[in-house]
Parts: structure tokens; C-alpha cells; sequence
């Protein structure tokens, strides 16, 4: 359960040149010591090629997959491991109506799902169960350290405030949110009110099985395409969710990815109609 294995990081530094592959892994209950000893001895037992790799290209990063598969405690360990310095941190966080439960109260879905695999402890009542949204649940890591966090479906204007007092960035999914009935549940994902809040959001793609019918491929412009369609997004505003914005989420140099009108070198060129339907030539530098 929650395995955490090099291999992906190994492939994508075959093929991309630069970003972050995250580790990620469950720790809880009686499932929380031994996954936590999988991460450190994983990550001592590669340190070598880690020390000699890690900081190049295609980064490591560290993901304690959620709050309701990870002990707050886990969270802390890994924000205080030397092993884990400078490493990018990511989380799905707020995503569900039975996380917002399980953090609240305790109870729910997601407890009979660890009761289930027998990793139900009441030693997980000691960090859940107090009352708390998963966004205050978790704001202590997020104040340690500038988090990438995904989904955030769930959310109340104090836990915006949240958000960008801690500078954390948000990866939002809305064809996965779609997929699972976030808005039907929460109502309209609040990606703007995010962003006037001073809260960096950024797109991402979730999984292959959230693709609508007949769409076989995962692509940030799919995104962009569906928040211009459903929401009126505008295009400059859909650009940098799915190009800056996510090199800022990252720790990586912005200026990779960003488009401008005019001069300079570039990578390539992308053309897109504005709000008026002009055509706008971008280069990509």
C-alpha cells in the first residue's frame, strides 16, 4: 500500500529535461512505522545516485499522499528529515466530502477502508477528529514548507486565507473534479477566488481514467480548453495556469516557460485568439 519506487523518476530522466517526480506513500496507523522505514531506507540505499542526480533535470520530490492515508505526525517527519532537505512536497489535500469527515470527526468512509485493511489504530485519533477542514488539519506543514497541493475542492474563505498566508501552490484538475462530482458536492471549484487571493494555481491532469468519452490523451491544454469553455477563462489566464504557474509550483525558472509577444530566442511558437478574436503570436523562449 503506497509503495514508494524510483522507477518513474528513473524514466522521466530519460525523456524530460527538466521537473520533479514525486515519491509518494501512505503512512498510517498501524501501516505508519513501516512504510515510514520503506521511504528512509529507499532513499539510503540510492543515496548515491540521488546526491549525484537528484538536483539535476528531473528533481525528486517527497508526496505524504493525503490526509487520510498519511498520519499529520508522517507530515512532520518528513518536513524534519535531513534526508528530505530541499526536496519539493506535494499532498492531495481537501479533495473529498469523506476526507472532510474523517479529518473532522474521525469517521466515515475512509475509516472503515483502513479498519478494513487492518491498519486501523486509535492512536490515528490523537491527530484527527478535532473539528478541523484538511486545509487547517495540515496548516502547520504547509506554514514549514511551500507545498504543491492537489484538488482542493473543499474549501472556506479562511482556509484561502490559509493558503496563500502559507504560500502554498494548488494543482486543480477540473476535468478529474468533474469526473468524481466535486461541484455537484462543494459547488464551483473556487480556483478564482484563489488566485485574487494571492494563491498561485496551477493545472493539472490526474489520470487517463478521468478523460471524458472519446479524449484518449492527458494534456494541461485539455484543461485550459475546458475552463475557457465552461467558465470563460481567457486565454492569457489558461497559458500561465498550465506554463509558469506550474514552473512556480515546481521551483523551476519561470522564464522556461513563458510566453511573449516580440524578439528574443524561443522554442517555438504558439498562436491563440484573444477575447476579441485577434490572433496573438507568442514565441516560446
Amino acid at each position: 500500500m503506497g509503495r514508494p519506487s524510483l522507477a518513474a523518476w528513473r524514466a522521466l530522466r530519460e525523456v524530460f529535461s527538466v521537473g520533479v517526480s514525486f515519491l509518494e506513500f501512505f503512512a498510517i496507523g498501524r501501516g505508519m512505522e513501516p512504510a515510514r522505514e520503506r521511504l528512509a531506507t529507499l532513499v539510503r540505499e540510492n543515496r548515491g545516485e540521488i546526491e549525484r542526480l537528484g538536483g539535476m533535470g528531473v528533481r525528486l520530490g517527497v508526496q505524504p499522499h493525503a490526509p487520510t492515508t498519511v498520519d499529520r505526525r508522517v507530515y512532520e517527519w518528513v518536513l524534519s528529515s535531513h534526508e528530505f532537505q530541499g526536496w519539493p512536497v506535494s499532498t492531495h489535500l481537501a479533495e473529498t466530502m469523506d476526507e472532510r469527515e474523517f479529518v473532522a470527526r474521525g469517521t466515515g468512509p475512509q475509516r472503515e477502508f483502513l479498519e478494513g485493511l487492518g491498519l486501523w489504530s486509535d492512536e490515528i485519533l490523537e491527530e484527527v477528529g478535532r473539528g478541523d477542514s484538511p486545509v487547517q488539519h495540515l496548516a502547520g506543514a504547509l506554514g514549514r514548507r511551500r507545498f504543491v497541493c492537489a484538488h482542493l475542492n473543499d474549501v472556506s474563505d479562511a482556509d484561502i486565507e490559509v493558503l496563500a498566508r502559507m504560500g502554498t501552490s494548488v494543482a486543480y484538475c477540473p476535468r478529474a473534479s468533474e469526473y468524481f462530482g466535486a461541484e455537484r458536492v462543494f459547488g464551483p471549484h473556487r480556483y478564482r477566488d484563489m488566485m485574487a487571493a494571492g494563491v498561485n494555481v496551477c493545472l493539472g491532469t490526474d489520470s487517463v481514467i478521468n478523460l471524458p468519452a472519446g479524449t484518449s490523451r492527458v494534456s494541461t491544454w485539455g484543461e485550459v480548453v475546458r475552463l475557457v469553455e465552461r467558465d470563460g477563462l481567457t486565454l492569457r489566464e489558461g497559458l500561465a495556469m498550465c506554463t509558469v504557474n506550474g514552473a512556480r509550483a515546481l521551483g523551476i525558472d519561470e522564464g522556461m516557460f513563458g510566453f511573449a509577444p516580440g524578439g528574443g530566442g524561443f522554442g517555438g511558437l504558439v498562436a491563440v485568439g484573444d477575447e476579441g478574436g485577434t490572433e496573438l503570436v507568442y514565441r516560446w523562449r
